[in-house]
């Protein structure tokens, strides 16, 4: 009788043993990677989201603070594009005397993709130029400002659409480019007037 002792790994377990080993490490470098692209798109989305809100809580306070005395004179202009909005606010409390009163004129610009924040003592701005302003964001796609009254009880508002995108310049893509469309209607709470 002869007596085989085994004395390791034969050159073909080696191998098969080092293939198994790439496949499962494969696997886990795979995993590790589609676990680092959600958490990619989820944070481009959340800060999307947040400048969104950040835009349209700014927004809202000027323009919930429009003042006006009639439906012919509503301390609100919005332009023919509708995307320019102008606001006159009594900061000074002198209800009778607009001259001093100052005007908030938002402009969004298509090209640059940008929403620009401008203020002026006296009359409206024409549009609102980046290098007279702050610009607020520079991934705005779509902007939109409408004056509208309600069908119902007649009372002024502005309706603001804002569309975000991480990159304006690209195609969106829910997970490399995402986009963030945030709409609302604001009402000036100091116009007791209607239509």
């Amino acid at each position: 009788m002869t007596n085989k002792k085994n004395h390791g790994l034969t050159l073909v377990e080696l191998l098969v043993a080092t293939i198994l080993i790439g496949i499962v490490m494969m696997g886990v470098v795979s995993f590790n990677y589609a676990i680092q692209q959600m958490q990619s798109t989820t944070n481009k989305s959340a800060l999307l989201s947040m400048q969104s809100i950040g835009l349209l809580g700014q927004v809202t306070r000027d323009v919930s603070q429009a003042v006006g005395n009639s439906a012919a004179n509503p301390g609100i202009i919005t332009d023919s594009s509708h995307k320019t909005i102008s606001v006159r606010q009594d900061l000074n409390n002198t209800p009778t005397d607009y001259s001093d009163d100052t005007w908030v004129t938002y402009t969004w610009d298509d090209p640059s993709h940008t929403l620009t924040r401008c203020e002026q003592t006296g009359t409206p701005i024409e549009g609102c130029a980046a290098n007279h302003g702050t610009i607020l964001s520079d991934k705005i796609t779509n902007s939109t400002f409408w004056l509208k009254a309600d069908q119902e009880t007649s009372v002024f508002y502005v309706e603001l659409s804002l569309t975000l995108k991480d990159n304006p310049n690209e195609a969106a893509n829910p997970s490399l480019n995402p986009t963030t469309t945030i709409t609302t209607r604001i009402s000036p709470r100091g116009q007791s007037w209607t239509q």
